[in-house]
């Protein structure tokens, strides 16, 4: 039932706007030729922060958001501990409310280490801070609710390298900037990617084409552009 009526509500509907463009084949179905515009999460351009250089001092890796098992948590243990075997500078960082369902699972896996720190909540500029220290931001979630994450949206913006799963929008959001997972089980090729991204050097590169991806499709500039593009077909 839910499922018919949210195809009503899109016939009925003068203009369409979706949040990821995965949506675009189901909008094609459903509504072929419809007007419809692209309208993701966003951040203001003001959030936008480059890094300036490169400290070698790392990598530090960071997840923000619930930590739970469906987020991507755990996953996130087993990549820091293969990463650290070979760059023994690796440290972890979670910000966010840990689900007590998912400790005990962390402490199989390993992260009841000291360079793995459980920060709990922190205020947005705490965030921030934290998000401007990292160099690669890990969100492997599976989270059955999983679209546009606004974590992942702010810590590309602030330069953090995402390394994320191919759930949700994240693989579209990252796009060329940083790594999908295609299977987490499969720990590896992200842990090889981030090795080699770190040991050549590259990754202020990577930071900074991060920052770009961001500026020039998820702020508040092509958010009003794209409102502006809306309303004006809602009333033409």
């Amino acid at each position: 039932i839910s499922r018919a009526t949210f195809r009503w509500a899109l016939r009925l509907a003068h203009v369409i706007a979706y949040e990821g463009r995965p949506y675009e084949a189901f909008l094609d179905e459903v509504v072929p030729g419809k007007p419809r515009f692209f309208l993701p999460n966003m951040i203001p351009a003001a959030e936008l922060a480059p890094r300036a250089r490169f400290d070698p001092q790392g990598p530090r890796l960071i997840c923000v958001g619930l930590v739970s098992e469906a987020k991507g948590a755990v996953a996130a243990v087993t990549l820091a501990r293969r990463l650290r075997a070979r760059l023994p500078g690796t440290t972890l960082t979670f910000v966010g409310r840990r689900d007590p369902a998912t400790a005990p699972l962390l402490k199989a896996a390993g992260g009841d280490v000291p360079w793995i720190d459980f920060t709990g909540a922190l205020p947005p500029h705490e965030v921030y801070a934290r998000l401007d220290r990292a160099h690669y931001f890990i969100f492997l979630s599976l989270w059955r609710g999983e679209g546009h994450s606004n974590a992942l949206t702010e810590a590309m913006a602030r330069g953090c390298v995402p390394v994320v799963t191919r759930h949700g929008f994240s693989a579209d959001v990252v796009d060329t900037g940083g790594f999908i997972v295609d299977d987490r089980e499969k720990i590896d090729a992200a842990v090889d990617w981030i090795a080699a991204n770190w040991n050549a050097g590259t990754w202020l590169g990577s930071s900074r084409a991060t920052v770009d991806r961001i500026a020039g499709n998820f702020t508040d500039r092509q958010a009003l552009r794209h409102l502006r593009a809306i309303c004006q077909a809602c009333f033409a």
